[in-house]
């Protein structure tokens, strides 16, 4: 292959318009400019209306853009643009350059190829190794993740699941929804109060709401609300998981106040023991099982506590809808004797929440899988140091959750019509 062959193959179908007159070559930036000028005969295409016509108004000052990179080199492209005075729309406007978007001082392929290299990558690492700005190379992500969304057809989903997530300390929030079936983002909004969620609500409309028959959530009233109000044919299903998370969380209220109110008078150090208690009995060595004898006999309101947890391990496992019903009366009955406030607190809480609790062993959904997702968000976060844009950070999260069409690929930039040199 030739030197020309190679400039040809370059230039591709980025400034169709022009032709090649000179190459000034900067060994100690690691920088090839192309001087270009316009073809004889070759119409001008209005930026407004898209009309050609073959006069200019005048001319403007030397732009630079830069392309994809000459091997080790950084490649730039020198023209004038023109501005037109357009006979079909009767007012000047500067024209249209295919390959280019109007103030980008980048190609169009070139940013496509940035914000691909920004699937993988941090952007400040894609700005590091292409000498760009990171705000540049963050709005060109960000562009091309809007794009991909537009094009994203929307989808009907069946089995919704609904999660909050943290975004910075200071309880600020947001509200993430997941398809269960294809395991994957749908959307997610700031904040998780009523107006967030039923915005989304809102947004989605009554044809894709009706289309909803599972949701499964946590106890939050914003999402029973929703639930109630915009999805005629969903039953809401309480996530078992955070079940679970309720338990623990009594246990380990109780054990707090046991320490505060119990230190430095037994033997057993509650302070240390959160993550003995909290594991299940059958994943316990014989040192935690020695552990957990000893925390018998030194206390006993802890230990209560903690085989009413282990019992709700069984819950779960149980087949039937009825028995799992009896169950967590039985429970929950067991929880107020007790007469540890946690766990009173806890056990009126699931008599109320009781319907929707059961409801799980009907359709066998939870946002178990949503947990993975939510680690693949915190790692997203933690690579960005956090988030400032909050429309970016859900674009983001929606790529890496595969909802977004995949992006387009280079070759269809590719052309036939090769430039020559002059």
């Amino acid at each position: 292959m030739t030197q020309q062959d190679v400039i040809k193959l370059v230039l591709g179908n980025q400034l169709p318009q022009f032709e090649i007159l000179d190459a000034e070559v900067d060994d100690f930036a690691h920088e090839v400019t192309f001087d270009l000028a316009r073809r004889e005969g070759e119409p001008y295409t209005c930026l407004h209306c898209g009309q050609q016509c073959f006069f200019a108004y005048d001319s403007l000052s030397q732009r630079r853009v830069e392309d994809l990179p000459l091997g080790p080199y950084r490649l730039f492209w020198r023209y004038s643009p023109r501005r037109i005075e357009c006979p079909h729309c009767r007012r000047v406007h500067v024209e249209k350059i295919a390959g280019l978007t109007l103030r980008s001082r980048q190609t169009d392929r070139f940013r496509l190829y940035l914000a691909g290299k920004c699937e993988n990558a941090s952007v400040s690492s894609v700005a590091r190794d292409y000498g760009l700005n990171d705000e540049t190379v963050r709005r060109i992500d960000k562009e091309f993740l809007g794009k991909r969304e537009l094009i994203t057809p929307s989808r009907l989903c069946e089995k919704l699941g609904i999660d909050e997530i943290a975004l910075r300390k200071g309880h600020v929030y947001a509200t993430v929804f997941y398809d269960h079936e294809r395991k994957n983002v749908l959307h997610m909004v700031q904040g998780r109060d009523k107006a967030a969620v039923f915005a989304f609500f809102e947004a989605m409309g009554s044809e894709w709401c009706s289309h909803v028959k599972v949701v499964t959530a946590d106890l939050w009233r914003a999402y029973k609300s929703a639930v109630l109000k915009y999805l005629p044919n969903a039953k809401i299903t309480t996530d078992k998981f955070h079940v679970h998370k309720y338990v623990g969380d009594a246990l380990d209220e109780l054990r707090r106040s046991e320490y505060d109110r119990q230190c430095d008078k037994t033997d057993f150090d509650l302070k240390r023991a959160r993550f003995l208690i909290q594991k299940s009995n059958t994943k316990l060595d014989a040192k935690g099982l020695e552990r957990i004898e000893q925390l018998k006999k030194t206390n006993e309101n802890v230990y209560t506590g903690y085989i009413l947890k282990e019992q709700v391990f069984s819950f779960y496992q149980i087949e039937r809808r009825e028995d799992a019903e009896d169950f967590l009366k039985n429970w929950a009955s067991s929880c107020i004797a007790s007469k540890l406030k946690p766990f009173v607190n806890l056990g009126r809480r699931l008599v109320r929440n009781a319907e929707t609790i059961l409801q799980y062993f009907v359709h066998r959904v939870s946002n178990g899988f949503a947990e993975g997702i939510n680690n693949k968000i915190k790692v997203i976060k933690r690579m960005a140091f956090g988030f400032h844009d909050f429309e970016y950070f859900r674009l983001k999260i929606l790529a890496a959750t595969g909802y977004l069409r995949t992006m387009p690929s280079l070759t269809s930039y590719a052309s036939n019509a090769l430039p020559t040199l002059s």
